[in-house]
């Protein structure tokens, strides 16, 4: 299985973190952050590492690693995939959400349980779409 880290270490990031393990798609190696408080955050009886960004980011041998964004505001998703542009950004997707005919997905994009997509739907990247959303025939959503 394939590692990944996720930046943040607040609320959302521990929501996708709980994705990711669900639906068993990666091995999160850490939590990123900006100015970590903790070296560790407990989850479901797992330590896993809180990183500093500056040394995760001066760290050359982690290029190309995969990263799940854990931050809701559409302004630091921006600024994070400029940042990391080294890194690949996989979508995070629940198994629990639906997916109609010709929906395509930009990349990184964190799409959770219950969500519809009907069909003829274009996402750009770097989108969140949580718990119980639906969006309709015809859409196109940019990015971020």
């Amino acid at each position: 299985m394939e590692n990944i880290y996720i930046i943040g270490a607040s609320g959302f990031a521990k929501e996708v973190y709980s994705l990711i393990v669900t639906e068993n798609m990666y091995c999160v190696s850490a939590f990123i952050d900006v100015s970590p408080t903790e070296d560790l955050i407990e989850i479901g009886g797992l330590k896993i590492p809180v990183l500093d960004e500056i040394k995760f980011l001066e760290n050359q041998n982690l290029y190309n690693s995969n990263i799940a964004i854990g931050i809701g505001s559409p302004q630091i998703i921006k600024k994070i995939f400029t940042k990391y542009n080294k890194y690949h950004f996989p979508n995070i997707i629940s198994s629990k959400s639906i997916f109609g005919i010709d929906v395509k997905l930009g990349r990184g994009n964190i799409i959770t349980q219950n969500v519809i997509f009907t069909t003829n739907i274009k996402i750009g990247v770097g989108n969140i779409f949580i718990l119980w959303r639906t969006v309709g025939h015809d859409c196109l959503t940019g990015d971020f």
